[in-house]
């Protein structure tokens, strides 16, 4: 499986290589070989990142395909909750002129911004303290962690730290 490994990457590198210098059709062929390879090495994540660069290389030829692809790849990295992957695949999407929206999340899926704000609830922080060490302004803080009660399911702050803890935050 190392051979195999290799060259699944080798050809995602090829597929990057051949679109950056305007090879379309070759940068196709190498990113489907690259999707087979990684999807029959049950590397999903690898393969929506395959998949991705096959949209970008069939984008001006097949726009549905390609449409197809960014959102097949984008379901993938949501169920992974692969954030960066997550925003390339809007990118192409925007790219091809389908508009992405505000990013769904799940009932527990916190922002980056919100991640910041627990972590600092469970250092024992008042809203103004977060607000101040933020640069935000202490409305803005509170909103923050009412979202994050109400996303991680719980009804205090201590709760919400006790879960930042288990996370492995603070």
């Amino acid at each position: 499986s190392g051979m195999r490994l290799g060259s699944a990457r080798a050809d995602l590198a090829a597929a990057r290589c051949a679109l950056a210098t305007g090879h379309r059709a070759e940068g196709a062929e190498h990113a489907r070989r690259a999707l087979r390879a990684f999807g029959m090495l049950g590397m999903p994540l690898d393969a929506g990142v395959a998949r991705l660069e096959l949209a970008r290389s069939v984008m001006n030829d097949s726009p549905e395909l390609a449409r197809e692809e960014a959102l097949a790849a984008q379901s993938t990295f949501r169920d992974l909750g692969a954030s960066r992957a997550l925003d390339r695949a809007a990118e192409v999407l925007r790219e091809l002129g389908r508009g992405t929206g505000p990013r769904p999340r799940s009932a527990g899926e916190l922002t980056s911004r919100e991640h910041e704000v627990l972590d600092l609830v469970a250092q024992g922080m008042s809203n103004a303290r977060i607000a101040t060490t933020l640069r935000i302004s202490e409305k803005t803080a509170g909103h923050h962690v009412s979202r994050i009660l109400m996303k991680l399911g719980v009804h205090n702050r201590a709760q919400a730290a006790a879960v930042a803890v288990a996370r492995g935050g603070a």
